[in-house]
């Protein structure tokens, strides 16, 4: 909390406290107020390390472990709810595999679910996708001096477009280079810090790329919060994960356009609508589902 006198300093100190609140567990440094007349994006005050890229080699859902009941994820409402929470909708927690309670990851639970009416290659026609180069997520990590401990860094998530070689256990491997996705999304985190060479970043707005079944969208994610293990073995993948609120609608009107989905979107809106935790309304009703990703990243290059 060392970094708390520097916000005594900004002109909105009022409205940015919660915010340094929320940030104070993962975030590590502040943002200079902008110029006046001239953007209102922050300013960051981390260093001027070189960038350094990694691209997400496999992507999938995570799902809870039928032996223990735990599950990988965040806890992304700062609340352990035992399921008679209110602004949880009535949803409890789960548990990591670290111990840590209050985790948040209802979609979780639901991909048995979803498998059981869909199919169960739903985490291999993402890998299809990702492998023959028609999603490639890539992420740059910024300003970061050191990448072993570093106190504030920043991350930018956005598509590239190649074709990229596998490995011959059939994922992608490091060092490769691809172009700019002149129609990608593009998504900035900033205030992130590496600890033992994991870096931890967010909560920031997330897009993210999904190519399942015969459709492409994109899925939007409230509130993220992002770890990734940058150091290690040279041309390894590094594992991570991400996590967040997404709003079912998003998910339904995405896939509704796939062959032969159409008939389960019914049935889809139920399990989804009903399994919402986070972002209660006015009415009581919960307007997004909490869910976690789990990734592999690989070192990689941007051409100019």
């Amino acid at each position: 909390m060392a970094f708390l006198p520097m916000l005594k300093k900004l002109r909105y100190v009022a409205a940015l406290g919660m915010l340094a609140a929320s940030l104070a567990p993962i975030g590590g440094c502040t943002d200079e107020e902008p110029p006046p007349e001239t953007s209102t994006a922050p300013v960051s005050q981390c260093g001027g390390g070189a960038p350094k890229s990694f691209l997400i080699s496999t992507l999938g859902f995570t799902r809870i472990d039928e032996t223990t009941g735990k599950v990988k994820g965040f806890n992304l409402d700062g609340v352990v709810s035992d399921g008679t929470d209110e602004a949880s909708c009535f949803k409890k927690d789960f548990v990591s595999f670290s111990g840590e309670k209050g985790v948040d990851n209802q979609l979780a639970s639901l991909i048995p679910d979803v498998e059981a009416i869909l199919g169960d290659a739903v985490d291999g026609l993402i890998q299809g996708a990702i492998n023959n180069g028609g999603l490639l997520i890539f992420l740059t990590v910024e300003r970061a001096d050191n990448l072993q401990n570093d106190d504030c860094v920043d991350l930018t998530v956005t598509t590239v477009l190649g074709k990229p070689t596998l490995g011959t256990n059939g994922v992608i491997e490091a060092y490769q280079t691809f172009d700019p996705d002149p129609e990608g999304e593009v998504s900035h985190a900033t205030g992130g810090k590496i600890v033992n060479g994991e870096l931890t970043i967010g909560p920031f707005e997330l897009a993210i790329p999904i190519a399942i079944f015969d459709v492409a969208f994109t899925i939007h994610v409230h509130d993220a919060l992002f770890k990734l293990k940058l150091t290690g073995e040279d041309g390894v993948a590094k594992e991570g994960l991400l996590g967040g609120g997404v709003v079912p609608q998003e998910i339904l009107d995405g896939v509704a356009p796939g062959a032969g989905v159409d008939q389960y979107i019914p049935v889809l809106t139920l399990v989804l609508n009903g399994s919402t935790d986070l972002e209660i309304d006015e009415e009581g009703t919960c307007q997004q589902v909490s869910a976690a990703l789990q990734i592999t990243a690989v070192e990689a290059f941007l051409r100019p």
